[in-house]
């Protein structure tokens, strides 16, 4: 919990902080936490606390890429190549389980991410945050280790930044009109179809429905959204 608020108190970071105090709370009672319901409980003690979190795009973003990426089945001992595929997994199914709040949020759905996600993850949870908490706990002393950790850290930092910078320049799918209702169902129906389904052509018959509905919501809302003369 000290760590969320030094890393700045966003929601995904007091998510991340109270599924792990409650997992490592049953630790402590002799039990063995399952990521689906301690995170879940997470979420539902926030919300209690602080109802508005439930809008909150950051909470919701959070909420689901992390459902999305519990359902997962551990792989190990993976090569080189394994890793890159399952980095690029792992991406995809966090952008298709949040793309409904994206966008209808932002009005955007930016492919890019996907690539980006595989590429820059890695970087910030491996290097970048392990540096920055080193490089903090020494300075709070006054170290002369920290020094040592300020030339690594900044290096990181910049190349994160670089990175994300890159990654930006694709704008492909960054602006999309703005959905209806009906259009951001058949989106929602779509995406947990595609995460709940794990054989090609039903992934197929998924993409293909939720486009057919796509359209016809458009058809019926280019119909009755018609002016007929009148201001609305």
């Amino acid at each position: 919990l000290v760590y969320a608020e030094f890393a700045g108190g966003s929601p995904s970071a007091w998510r991340s902080a109270w599924t792990a105090a409650f997992a490592w709370l049953l630790v402590a009672c002799g039990k063995r936490p399952r990521a689906g319901p301690v995170g879940a409980c997470a979420a539902l003690a926030m919300s209690v606390f602080d109802a508005d979190l439930v809008t909150r795009p950051a909470f919701l973003l959070s909420v689901l890429a992390t459902a999305a990426l519990v359902a997962l089945p551990c792989v190990q001992n993976m090569s080189i190549t394994g890793y890159v595929a399952e980095a690029l997994r792992t991406s995809l199914r966090a952008s298709i389980a949040t793309l409904p709040v994206v966008v209808w949020c932002f009005r955007g759905a930016p492919l890019v991410g996907v690539l980006a996600n595989a590429a820059l993850v890695p970087l910030g949870a491996v290097v970048l945050l392990p540096l920055a908490t080193v490089h903090a706990s020494v300075a709070l002393f006054a170290s002369p280790v920290a020094f040592l950790t300020r030339a690594p850290l900044e290096v990181s930092t910049q190349a994160f930044l670089r990175g994300c910078e890159w990654f930006q320049t694709f704008s492909y799918g960054r602006h999309v009109a703005p959905l209806s209702f009906a259009q951001l169902t058949a989106v929602c129906g779509g995406c947990a179809g595609l995460l709940l389904v794990h054989t090609v052509p039903k992934r197929a018959l998924v993409v293909t429905a939720t486009l057919v509905a796509i359209a016809l919501a458009e058809v019926w809302l280019r119909h009755a959204e018609s002016p007929h003369g009148q201001l609305r």
